[in-house]
C-alpha cells in the first residue's frame, strides 16, 4: 500500500555537488510503483523542502504532498555553548575537565559522546579521556558495530569520541551528554548529532565547547552571525546558534521547524532551560500537531472517495515519472549521437551555418579564420576555468558522464565507475566548445532562452549575470536517463535542439 523511506534528508547530501552515497538518488524512481510514498526524517529544514522535492521527484500539483512536522528540539535536553578563556586555558584540558564533571554528575550508566571535527582530534581525545573512538576508518565493520553496541547497551565504557560518521541509525537511549569540540558547520548536522542525547526522556545536555577570543585591549570579540560566518565555511544559522544573546531553542526552532513565535525556553511546559534562558520561566503554550480527522469521523463513502482520488493521483504521477525517464533516456542517446557528430571539425563554423566543406577542414583552435574565432576561443577558455564539476558528475578531463567516457569502466557489484590506466577520452574538448559555440551562435535571443531554461531547472541566474555564473551552475550533478551526469550535458542537448529549429 505504501513505501516508507527513512532518513530521507540524506538525498540533500547526494544531489548537486554532494558526495554522500550518490546512488540514493535512485530512490526517485520509486514513484513509478504507483504506491503512496512516506518520507521520514528529523532534520529537514523548511528552507530545504523545495530542493528535497526537486531531487526526490515530488509532484508539484497543489495538494499532492502533505507535510507533517514535530519539534526538533527535545524538552528534556538542555542546550549550552560552554565558553572558556582561550588565552589562558587549553581546549584539551577544558574538555577533559568538563567530561569528568559530567561523569560524576550522571554516574556510570550515563554515556557521554564527544563529537570532533577531524579524525585526528577524535583519536587524540580518545587517548586523553580513555574513550572508545568511532570514525569512518575505525577498523572493520564488525569493530565499528561493536563500538555502537557498547554505546547502546549498559557496558562499562562510559565515554566515546566520534566524528560525524557516528550518525544515522544510532539509537542509544542512555546518552546523557553530547559535547561538540571544534567546528560544526551546519545546523541540521548539529540538530541530528545533539539529538542523540536523552532519547529515553531523562534530563540530558547538548554542549558546544568554544574558546572566547579577545582583541588587543583584552576585550571579548563579539561578532554578528554574518561576520562570524564570512569565509569560514560555517553557515549563518549555525553561527547564530553559537553567538545569539537570546534563546538558542528559538534559533533551532526557526531554522529547523519554521517556528517564528518562540521567545524563550518554555520551562513551565516542562522544557529544560537553555544556558541563555537560565532559570527564567516563559509563559507560552506548546504547539501540538492535530491528527488528521480527529474532530469528527468521516463517512465511509467519503473515505473511499478520497482513497480512490489518491490512487488516481499516484497512477498519474507514476505515468508522468515513466514518461520523464523515457524522455531522458532518449536525450542521453541523442547526446551521444551529437557528440559523435560534433567531435570532428570546427564547432563554431558548424554552429554559425558554414557548410561541411568549410567546417570540416579545421578546428576552432587550429585554423579557424572566422572574424569572431578569437572571441569564441576566449569564451571557451573562460568556461573551462569557471566550471567546477561536481563529484561523480562526469570525467573531469572531458565533462562527459563516466558511463559514456571510454576512460572509465564499471566497478562491478559495488556500482559506480573507475578510471582505467592507458585509456583516453574519446570526446575530450568537445562538450565545452560545442556549448559555447551554440550559445554564442544563438545571439541575445538564444541567451535569453537558455537563461529561462536554467531558471526552470532551479538555477538562480539572471540575464544580466556574468556567463561564468551560468557555467558554474552547469557543473552541478544530476541524475539523467539513469546515469550520473551534469547540467552542462543536458544544456548541450537543449542548445542543439534549438539550433536544429533555427533558433526559433
Amino acid at each position: 500500500d505504501r513505501i516508507v523511506v527513512d532518513e530521507c534528508h540524506t538525498v540533500l547530501d547526494s544531489g548537486a555537488g554532494g558526495t554522500w552515497r550518490s546512488r540514493v538518488l535512485g530512490l526517485r524512481g520509486l514513484v513509478k510503483a504507483e504506491a503512496q510514498m512516506v518520507y521520514l526524517t528529523a532534520t529537514l529544514r523548511p528552507a530545504d523542502e523545495a530542493e528535497f522535492g526537486r531531487i526526490i521527484g515530488l509532484p508539484g500539483m497543489p495538494g499532492a504532498v502533505r507535510w507533517f512536522r514535530a519539534p526538533t528540539t527535545r524538552k528534556n535536553v538542555r542546550y549550552e555553548v560552554w565558553r572558556y578563556d582561550g588565552r589562558a586555558e587549553k581546549e584539551e584540558d577544558m574538555v577533559a575537565a568538563l567530561v569528568e564533571e559530567k561523569k560524576a554528575q550522571y554516574g556510570a550508566e550515563g554515556k557521554i559522546v564527544v563529537y570532533c571535527d577531524t579524525v585526528k582530534k577524535a583519536e587524540q581525545y580518545a587517548r586523553r579521556l580513555g574513550a572508545a573512538c568511532y570514525h569512518r576508518n575505525a577498523g572493520s565493520a564488525e569493530a565499528k558495530r561493536a563500538i555502537v553496541q557498547q554505546l547502546s547497551k549498559g557496558t562499562q565504557q562510559q565515554v566515546f569520541t566520534a566524528t560525524n560518521a557516528l550518525g544515522l541509525g544510532v539509537d542509544a537511549p542512555s546518552i546523557r551528554a553530547v559535547i561538540h569540540v571544534g567546528v560544526v558547520r551546519r545546523l541540521r548536522d548539529y540538530a541530528q548529532e545533539s539529538g542523540r542525547a536523552g532519547r529515553d526522556g531523562r534530563t540530558s545536555e547538548a554542549i558546544i565547547v568554544r574558546a572566547v577570543r579577545y582583541d588587543r585591549r583584552g576585550r571579548p570579540i563579539e561578532e554578528t552571525a554574518e561576520q562570524a560566518a564570512s569565509g569560514t565555511g560555517v553557515e549563518r544559522a549555525m553561527w547564530e546558534f553559537i553567538e545569539t544573546k537570546g534563546c538558542v531553542r528559538a534559533v533551532l526552532d526557526r531554522e529547523m521547524d519554521g517556528r517564528e513565535d518562540r521567545i524563550g525556553c518554555e520551562v513551565e511546559a516542562g522544557e529544560q532551560a537553555c544556558y541563555r534562558c537560565e532559570e527564567r520561566a516563559r509563559a507560552a503554550t506548546t504547539s501540538h500537531i492535530e491528527e488528521e480527522g480527529s474532530r469528527q469521523k468521516r463517512r465511509d463513502t467519503e473515505i473511499e472517495a478520497e482513497l480512490q482520488r489518491a490512487r488516481i493521483r499516484r497512477r498519474i504521477y507514476g505515468q508522468a515519472e515513466r514518461r520523464r525517464q523515457a524522455d531522458e533516456a532518449v536525450e542521453v542517446e541523442q547526446f551521444q549521437g551529437i557528440l559523435d557528430t560534433w567531435s570532428a571539425g570546427c564547432q563554431w563554423c558548424r554552429a554559425i551555418g558554414e557548410g561541411e566543406a568549410a567546417y570540416s577542414s579545421h578546428t576552432l583552435f587550429e585554423g579557424c579564420q572566422d572574424e569572431n574565432a578569437e572571441a569564441v576561443q576566449d569564451m571557451v577558455k573562460q568556461a573551462r576555468q569557471a566550471v567546477k564539476w561536481a563529484p561523480y558528475s562526469c570525467c573531469f578531463q572531458c565533462g562527459i558522464p563516466q558511463a559514456i567516457c571510454q576512460r572509465f569502466e564499471p566497478r562491478g557489484g559495488s556500482g559506480g565507475y573507475r578510471p582505467v590506466d592507458g585509456r583516453t577520452c574519446q570526446y575530450r574538448g568537445v562538450l565545452i566548445e560545442m556549448v559555447v559555440s551554440l550559445w554564442g551562435a544563438g545571439g541575445r535571443a538564444g541567451a535569453r532562452r537558455l537563461c529561462q531554461w536554467i531558471q526552470a531547472q532551479g538555477g538562480e541566474v539572471g540575464e544580466d549575470d556574468e556567463p561564468e555564473e551560468w557555467v558554474r551552475w552547469m557543473g552541478r550533478k544530476v541524475w539523467w536517463g539513469g546515469i550520473e551526469s551534469n547540467e552542462m550535458c543536458r544544456a548541450a542537448v537543449q542548445l542543439w535542439r534549438w539550433w536544429q529549429e533555427g533558433g526559433e
